[in-house]
């Protein structure tokens, strides 16, 4: 994925750890699972969904979705506090998720993970400026 020039932009990068000054980084853990006769894109840890007939269109959906939410926070100025309340930590100018614990005992992940239904977990790291 091309990195964007746009300063709201949060980009999708393999190298995000090696970014250089001005860059905050984070880990974004969701999971795809079938509900229906539709592919669910979950993250527990900020509690956003998307979803879409295909995997490649969960996973897009998905990711236009924290588009769209990091967007909005950074516009706001409200992603650190919204990040915070939901359980996320900064430390050495990373973003930090909960503890994979605490994100399991949310109701919509005991529901999956007792339900039996097959999911996949996908983590990706993300980066965007520090000023946001």
């Amino acid at each position: 994925m091309e990195k964007s020039t746009n300063k709201s932009r949060v980009t999708l990068a393999s190298e995000a750890r090696l970014a250089g000054a001005g860059t905050c980084l984070f880990n974004i853990e969701f999971y795809i699972y079938p509900e229906g006769k539709v592919l669910v894109a979950y993250c527990p840890s900020l509690d956003l969904a998307a979803g879409g007939k295909t995997f490649n269109e969960a996973v897009s959906s998905f990711y236009e979705t924290i588009q769209l939410y990091l967007d909005y926070c950074i516009e706001h100025n409200t992603l650190y506090d919204d990040l915070t309340a939901h359980g996320w930590s900064v430390k050495d100018n990373v973003f930090v998720p909960p503890l994979a614990s605490a994100v399991m005992q949310r109701e919509e992940m005991k529901e999956l993970i007792d339900s039996g239904q097959p999911y996949q977990r996908i983590v990706s790291t993300m980066q965007m400026p520090t000023y946001a």
